[in-house]
């Protein structure tokens, strides 16, 4: 198997038979670097707020109704990410609300999804991270999952992730309702880039 097939693979390990330090560790050796690899006349920067970052390669920056929020949609998978202030605590209703929205600019047009929130013990992101988790959600046909990062930057709240679909519409209802989530090898390395632009910290500085 080449590396670019397995950079394309979904890999699905459950907390509970896969260890998260083995996942990163498998992430690290497929991303190699949090350099962005675009050339530097196709690099495209993007802001929220005063925090100014690089789009991840392979993705388009979209146009936003606010400055607080940065939608980044990738060019062939269903998998977007996202950079926002929040503009009230980070907790429940407002997770679900974002996730709401997000899964508007994924997918126009769908709507009705239910969603739950799980926590996650993996290993952090950020050395400016404050909390981490997954937001799952179910239309009865298509399963959305958001994987979120809330940093304190500049003495402020950040959030920042990506949302994706995973599996095909007679699988929906199971990846909803099991333990476990879903990873996407594209969306990682990309996450993990953003948020590496956003705090300007190093491969070193941020586990």
């Amino acid at each position: 198997m080449n590396r670019k097939s397995l950079r394309r693979r979904v890999l699905i390990f459950p907390h509970r038979h896969c260890s998260a330090n083995v996942f990163l560790a498998i992430f690290l050796v497929l991303s190699g670097s949090s350099t962005v690899s675009q050339g530097a006349s196709n690099i495209q920067l993007a802001k929220v707020g005063t925090v100014k970052f690089v789009v991840p390669a392979g993705f388009q920056l979209e146009q936003s109704e606010s400055h607080k929020l940065s939608f980044m949609r990738h060019r062939s998978e269903p998998l977007g990410l996202f950079v926002t202030i929040p503009e009230r605590q980070v907790k429940d209703k407002y997770l679900t609300d974002l996730s709401s929205h997000l899964v508007t600019r994924l997918h126009p047009g769908e709507d009705a999804f239910k969603w739950k929130i799980l926590e996650t013990f993996e290993p952090s992101l950020s050395r400016y991270q404050t909390n981490r988790g997954i937001i799952k959600g179910l239309n009865g046909k298509t399963f959305i999952q958001v994987d979120y990062v809330v940093i304190k930057l500049q003495r402020k709240d950040m959030v920042i992730g990506s949302i994706a679909q995973f599996g095909e519409e007679r699988a929906a209802p199971f990846l909803f309702d099991v333990e476990g989530r879903e990873y996407s090898v594209p969306g990682w390395q990309a996450l993990f880039q953003l948020i590496s632009s956003v705090t300007g910290e190093k491969d070193h500085e941020m586990r």
